[in-house]
């Protein structure tokens, strides 16, 4: 009965993977246990839990190796940390096969692997701190619309990371990710490259999404509007495609999920998955944000209060943030909420200045983790995909180290410059690294790291 659970199970574990453990499957259903084993142990480090299921498996049934209960049972244990569904039967029935001694060895092997392994993705993980501070820009030059997307109705967005000088001028300008994928990419950038900033005392990184839509040719106009078409697609290709192991319909959800909802808004659940994708109506809530007065802090945090005005869990995001748990609001209603310095001169254009007596208190819309762009962005990025893990390396430090390690150009960039608005004396040996490896720079960005 346990075989029959584990081998269903594992062909439902790589329902988030893309076509290496796609391919890996394939071996394995035609008996070329040498290829799969290679194809999931090459996913490993990328944190895959279903590699790490898949590998338990054959461990445990000794396929393509004699049976290994210490293998099989290091690696259902991986599978449990990278939180993979169905692991704990199978551990439970190891248990009663293996020995103590075996169990310790098995112990000793997944710390090894632990350690070059990926940590687990969470729902509504702290994001990095900011590369540097905020500029205000006091020229803005809007992007032209492709003519190609106009003519077809094409509607999306571009993500950009750029660098601005001391004296305010933007030297170098790259599309981090856009929805459609590279459409938007060009025309940002070269708006971006004429914008212009206030001076500051060093180089500075930041980054700026550009949304692309159009208005209809008249009032009357019956084109569907874009949040339906992208739903539609979603529903029809993109979903099912993700569950089934695309890497790229994981990425393309991503990009949709970003267009749709802001991930500010909203408080990710990962208690029970969602099967189904969302309607217009699931993401369309828009929450306002609101001043609250009490004693002012630096941090920033998302907090759960309880039908009694009482916050019960506290998740610091960055910064500071003192020991809130148990506090009291009064008339704060149940659910979850984003809380951080309230900048009093918001919208304004005037530089920062934060409150001293109250925090912005912003509620969320609760939705499936499966229903958020950076679920599936990680997803894609631990299924092999370069361009999601690049994407993930702008949220989590550890993606950044990583592609870093494996000497990917545009990580080991970002890096160099990053050191050079720090003034580091690494700066310019880490660019070298950078162009090497196939990086490409400007002329104005090269003269900042001289």
């Amino acid at each position: 009965m346990l075989r029959k659970l584990l081998l269903s199970l594992f062909l439902i574990a790589p329902a988030m993977t893309q076509a290496d453990l796609l391919q890996g499957l394939k071996f394995y259903k035609n008996k070329d246990y040498d290829k799969a084993k290679t194809e999931f142990e090459s996913l490993l480090p990328l944190g895959n839990s279903g590699a790490a299921f898949n590998l338990a498996v054959m461990a445990l049934y000794g396929q393509g190796e004699p049976q290994d209960l210490v293998r099989a049972y290091a690696y259902f244990s991986l599978a449990k940390y990278l939180k993979q569904s169905g692991t704990d039967k199978a551990l439970q029935h190891i248990e009663t096969l293996i020995t103590p001694e075996q169990k310790q060895q098995a112990m000793l092997l997944l710390a090894q692997i632990q350690h070059n392994t990926l940590p687990p993705y969470s729902a509504n993980e702290p994001g990095p701190r900011p590369l540097s501070p905020l500029r205000i820009a006091h020229k803005k030059t809007e992007p032209d619309y492709p003519i190609g997307a106009a003519k077809r109705g094409i509607t999306g967005f571009s993500v950009v990371q750029f660098v601005i000088d001391k004296e305010g001028e933007v030297v170098f300008a790259q599309t981090q990710r856009g929805l459609p994928e590279g459409v938007f990419a060009a025309a940002s950038e070269k708006a971006i490259r004429k914008w212009k900033f206030k001076p500051g005392p060093a180089a500075s990184i930041q980054t700026v999404r550009l949304d692309y839509s159009l208005r209809p040719l008249k009032e009357t106009d019956d084109t569907e509007e874009p949040s339906v078409r992208l739903i539609n697609s979603l529903q029809q290709s993109a979903w099912p495609a993700a569950l089934n192991g695309s890497a790229e319909h994981q990425y393309h959800a991503a990009a949709v999920f970003d267009y749709l909802e802001s991930e500010d808004d909203v408080y990710a659940t990962a208690s029970t998955a969602a099967v189904q994708p969302p309607t217009v109506s699931d993401l369309a809530t828009k929450k306002t944000g609101f001043g609250l007065p009490m004693q002012a802090f630096s941090g920033k945090a998302l907090i759960q209060v309880n039908t009694n005005s009482q916050i019960e869990t506290v998740q610091p995001l960055l910064g500071t943030v003192p020991a809130l748990t148990g506090t009291i609001i009064p008339g704060l209603q149940q659910g979850s909420y984003r809380i951080e310095p309230f900048d009093e001169y918001f919208g304004s254009g005037k530089p920062q200045s934060f409150a001293a007596d109250k925090m912005y208190v912003k509620p969320l819309h609760a939705l499936p983790q499966e229903w958020t762009s950076a679920y599936w962005l990680d997803q894609a990025a631990r299924n092999g995909m370069t361009t999601a893990q690049k994407v993930r390396a702008m949220q989590q430090p550890y993606w950044a180290t990583y592609l870093q390690q494996q000497k990917e150009p545009t990580a080991l960039g970002w890096y160099a410059i990053e050191l050079m608005t720090q003034n580091s004396p690494q700066a310019k040996a880490a660019l070298a690294t950078a162009k090497e490896a196939g990086f490409k720079t400007t002329s104005e960005l090269e003269e900042l790291f001289q």
